[in-house]
């Protein structure tokens, strides 16, 4: 029921990476996009209680920065949003995806609580430079999060972010809270 890759404004740079959620204690639905562009912020788009594909919203440029490395977003156990992201754009000359946040909104619409969940300085500046030339961008990047809760042991019931660093290696997190 999401919107179409191909049906959404060429000229925003909507990469076709997305991430999808409903909020909390509502019939909304959001999904974010990644723009594959120097901006460095996520696109949007929502409904509110329908299941068909014509009914989601116009695209709205949000002011969540990223950077250009794909996203997730959905519910945590205590029915809160996450979004994990790359918020930083990459500095000049040595580019560097770094760090992986993890953002908490209550409603879905605002993303207000933000925490870093990973970062160069956890797996090693070292592990972060590209190992070519042709490597891209080092630092953890195109972050994934899975929640484990009941009826899983207590003992492995949390929030894991993984991430791939320069696309080759992953590294997976266990947060202590959020």
């Amino acid at each position: 029921g999401c919107p179409l890759y191909a049906s959404l404004p060429t000229g925003l740079g909507i990469a076709n990476e997305r991430a999808y959620y409903r909020a909390p204690h509502s019939q909304a639905e959001f999904v974010l996009f990644r723009a594959d562009s120097p901006l460095g912020v996520l696109y949007a788009s929502a409904r509110r209680g329908s299941s068909s594909a014509k009914d989601w919203g116009p695209i709205f440029k949000t002011d969540i920065p990223n950077d250009d490395s794909n996203i997730d977003a959905g519910l945590l156990p205590n029915g809160s949003v996450f979004l994990a992201s790359n918020p930083l754009i990459g500095r000049a000359g040595f580019r560097q995806r770094d760090p992986i946040t993890l953002a908490v909104s209550d409603d879905g619409s605002h993303f207000r609580t933000v925490g870093v969940a990973m970062t160069c300085e956890d797996l090693g500046v070292d592990a972060c430079r590209p190992r070519t030339r042709t490597s891209g961008n080092g630092g953890p990047s195109y972050p994934q999060v899975v929640v484990v809760s009941a009826p899983a042991p207590r003992a492995l019931q949390g929030v894991y972010v993984s991430a791939t660093n320069n696309k080759e290696d992953v590294w997976v997190t266990r947060l202590a809270s959020l």
